[in-house]
């Protein structure tokens, strides 16, 4: 097998390489032999871990390093980024990184990638885990960092690469895999695909560009998704709670900090299944990932057995303190579906009061979303909003967090408040009590408050 995953560049420069998605891939090029350099506006510890494993990367779009042979942008990085003109200037070429990604896809003969609104990362982690474990040696690529890897990607020596597909930019529509697993769809991204028949299509082209020896696993409970599978004349495999999906839970129930439920395929009891992380939609992660295992070969006894070891991957309900009888959780939930489901999961914790910290993320999805963030947050007993995350974007007209914050109260929660981020870790210091669990919801960089705010707390109870 090629080292390289057939790529000839011998330097590759990414613009914006500190997103989780560059950072990945910058990983397996190192693991590859190639240099890599890049810059990225703020560091993170995605940057400073691939500093040591060689790569040089400016803080800050300060030129770019040596002479590349190609430089790969991410879909955020604007035309006047001084590192893309630069690019220009030199003739260098220059890819987006879901063109660079498909590169990587298509140089293995087994490829699995997972699409979806909601629950691609954690079920791309999952089906990475299991064939970890089952020793098939996959190359990794997934949209958050997982325990069992100590990062978000690997490079395996199998010709099996499981990655996460992210339909934001539209890129989705020219990939062509051997396994499409589609978890949901939802309205979001609308900055980018205006309309839902637009983002309807382009899970459509995915759908219709799985290959002729491959297999479309989807969701049946999903009604958008059980009618593209109809179209589809290749092999599919749904899963799901109905018992008309292929493969399918039944006795769904929590148990202690995780699930457990009955499997079946084809109508036919596979045994029970216990998972180490909490929430229905877990489960429907972990039904996916079964489907999957069990097509690359993998029994039911062997899949049990390992699933139940999975952890979640880090910033999906993430139990960031827990001591004095308060629990805080760091998610990167930022969908008001999303929302939703991790409040339910805190639910199960059976805690005296549910406070949420969120911080929207982009004002396009703030926009087009409004209505259905004013809605998502039922059972919270206290809410605290704080500044927009902008992403790449520049500010919307009309488009803030007093609407949101208006539209919660008249659902029922009364104490929801506008926060600045720089005054969040104080007014929560004031306000947690014993008992409480407080969830940090956001895509963007809401977590930078939680070590202040454990460390706050770990003052406060050892002076007790």
């Amino acid at each position: 097998m090629a080292d390289t995953f057939d790529i000839k560049e011998k330097h590759i420069h990414m613009v914006g390489i500190g997103g989780i998605g560059m950072s990945g891939i910058a990983e397996l090029l190192i693991e590859s032999g190639i240099m890599i350099t890049g810059s990225d506006i703020k560091d993170n510890p995605l940057i400073q871990r691939l500093i040591k494993k060689g790569a040089k990367i400016n803080i800050g779009h300060k030129g770019i390093i040596n002479e590349p042979d190609l430089v790969v942008r991410a879909f955020n990085i604007r035309n006047n980024n001084s590192d893309i003109k630069e690019a220009h200037e030199r003739n260098i070429p220059i890819i987006f990184r879901s063109e660079f990604l498909k590169r990587i896809i298509d140089s293995r003969k087994v490829s699995i990638s997972i699409a979806g609104t909601h629950g691609k990362t954690t079920t791309s982690a999952m089906i990475s885990f299991l064939l970890e474990k089952g020793g098939f040696d996959p190359t990794i690529l997934v949209g958050g960092e997982m325990d069992f890897l100590g990062s978000n990607a690997k490079k395996g020596r199998s010709e099996i690469i499981v990655s996460e597909m992210d339909e934001s930019d539209g890129f989705i529509r020219d990939m062509a895999v051997k396994y499409s697993v589609i978890t949901n769809i939802e309205k979001d991204h609308m900055e980018y695909y205006k309309t839902m028949d637009n983002l309807t299509d382009a899970f459509n082209s995915f759908i219709k560009n799985t290959k002729e020896d491959g297999v479309l696993f989807y969701n049946y409970d999903d009604e958008i998704l059980r009618d593209l599978s109809r179209s589809y004349k290749g092999e599919k495999i749904s899963f799901g709670f109905s018992s008309k999906a292929d493969i399918f839970a039944i006795n769904v129930k929590p148990e202690d900090v995780g699930m457990r439920f009955s499997c079946f395929f084809n109508g036919q009891e596979l045994g029970k299944c216990s998972l180490g992380v909490l929430g229905e939609h877990n489960v429907y992660n972990a039904l996916a990932s079964i489907a999957v295992a069990k097509k690359m070969g993998m029994s039911f006894s062997d899949i049990a057995g390992i699933i139940k070891d999975f952890k979640n991957v880090k910033r999906r309900f993430e139990v960031k303190y827990s001591a004095n009888e308060v629990v805080i959780v760091e998610d990167y939930a930022h969908h008001p579906t999303e929302i939703s489901k991790i409040i339910s999961v805190a639910k199960l914790l059976k805690k005296n009061r549910i406070i949420v910290v969120f911080q929207p993320h982009r004002f396009s999805r703030t926009m087009h979303l409004e209505q259905e963030f004013c809605e998502c947050f039922s059972g919270v007993d206290k809410l605290i909003l704080t500044d927009i995350y902008a992403a790449s974007e520049d500010p919307l007209d009309g488009i803030g967090l007093c609407n949101i914050c208006f539209g919660v109260k008249e659902k029922g929660i009364k104490e929801a408040y506008i926060v600045p981020k720089a005054d969040i870790v104080m007014t929560l210091f004031k306000e947690i009590n014993v008992g409480d669990i407080v969830l940090i919801l956001g895509a963007g960089d809401v977590n930078e408050i939680i070590p202040e705010l454990v460390r706050k707390l770990d003052q406060k109870y050892e002076l007790r």
